[in-house]
């Protein structure tokens, strides 16, 4: 074992830590003033692609942001569990991990759907959100090659080209390396999904 490697034990222990800070997100959300509180829809309508029929016609940019803000903290809440799946499989786990693994695919992929209306024009979160939206799609792309979280991900290479679309517009000095880190990535992809 790596001296890095979390055992199962650790990340058995880590499930009440997540859960707290999974509880005090759910708190955070609620404790924003009704007007103010972005929705929280589940997943976007079939044939959403590029995050334009996902929209809520009543946000603002700010309920827009409040919300991508939210799907990104529970990303990194629930990532533990995704990454020890991905490394050691299923096997000796209980369902609430792969539950959990489960909750950050989900929050990648809303992540995602719900930066593509910000990243459409300029804004002061343009760059912030380009780079989440990497390290979001490196999260699925994981999940997508490990046997034991694919099926989370089926549409890994819709959501890898939603990600290209969402940057590209801004590929300019180091988001242009992003593009290529993903188009990469996707091309990759492409080619062991026929293996």
């Amino acid at each position: 074992m790596a001296p890095d490697e979390v055992t199962l034990d650790e990340i058995t222990s880590m499930v009440a830590v997540c859960d707290e800070l999974y509880r005090q997100l759910e708190l955070w959300h609620a404790s924003i003033p009704e007007p103010y509180r972005p929705p929280l829809t589940p997943l976007p309508p079939e044939g959403a692609t590029d995050g334009g029929d996902y929209d809520h016609d009543d946000d603002d940019d700010r309920q827009a942001v409040l919300r991508i803000r939210y799907f990104a903290a529970r990303h990194i809440i629930h990532r533990p569990f995704l990454l020890y799946i991905a490394a050691n499989g299923v096997s000796q786990v209980a369902p609430s991990i792969v539950e959990k693994a489960g909750l950050c695919v989900e929050s990648c992929r809303l992540y995602l759907h719900n930066t593509a209306r910000i990243l459409q024009k300029p804004s002061p979160y343009t760059w912030t959100f380009a780079l989440s939206s990497l390290g979001a799609i490196v999260v699925l792309t994981l999940a997508s090659l490990s046997p034991d979280l694919r099926h989370f991900v089926a549409d890994i290479d819709e959501l890898q080209s939603l990600a290209i679309r969402n940057i590209r517009p801004w590929a300019v000095s180091s988001l242009e390396v992003v593009v290529s880190i993903l188009e990469d990535m996707q091309r990759k992809q492409r080619i062991l999904s026929r293996v």
